[in-house]
This record gives C-alpha cells, sequence and structure tokens, in this order.
C-alpha cells in the first residue's frame, strides 16, 4: 500500500514506487508536485486512489497488476503462477466496473 501514501512520501523527498500499473500518473503527480502545483498534484492523486487501493489488495495484488496491464494491452498474458493467488471471476468484474473510470 505504499502508493497510498505517495503524497505524504512525496514532501518527505522520498520516491520510490513500483507498485501502480499506470506509471504515468505517477510522473505526472510527481513533475506538478515538484513545480509547486500541490492542489493539482493532491486533485490528480485523489482520483486514482481507488484503483491505487485496489491494486494493493492482499492476496491478489500482483494478479490485479498484471491484468490491468492486459487490459492496457502492455503485455497479453495476465495468469500469475503459483504460489500466486489468481483473480476469480468476481474479482475480474470488480476489476472492470472500477476500471471504467480510468481507461
Amino acid at each position: 500500500m505504499e502508493d497510498c501514501f505517495f503524497l505524504k512520501s512525496l514532501k518527505r523527498s522520498f520516491w520510490d514506487y513500483d507498485r501502480f500499473c499506470f506509471y504515468e500518473i505517477l510522473v505526472e503527480i510527481y513533475n506538478l508536485f515538484s513545480e509547486d502545483k500541490i492542489t493539482e498534484a493532491k486533485d490528480i492523486f485523489y482520483k486514482w486512489l481507488p484503483l491505487i487501493r485496489y491494486e494493493n489488495t492482499a492476496g491478489i495484488s500482483f494478479s490485479i497488476r498484471k491484468e490491468i496491464l492486459r487490459k492496457r494491452k502492455i503485455t497479453s498474458y495476465s495468469k500469475v503462477r503459483y504460489p500466486s493467488p489468481a483473480m476469480d471471476e468476481d474479482d475480474k468484474k470488480e476489476l472492470d466496473f472500477i476500471l471504467r473510470d480510468y481507461l
């Protein structure tokens, strides 16, 4: 859940995030923050926070990220190997519902 604290980390001059499938959004937030456009950075961060939180669902976070990358056509394969648990159909429906606001 480190990405949930992205703004707080930026204020403390620390950025080491790799757990969000929309890296360009983190870069945009970082650039706005660096330009002292804090309000704009916060607006974008809070817009994406529901997806950041969902991506960090305990147990299936890796599977969620792979599925998002597949949906973004960054990869063509989203299956995970044991011991990582796979998303079930309900998880995929929930992800589709959340992604409607972002894709």
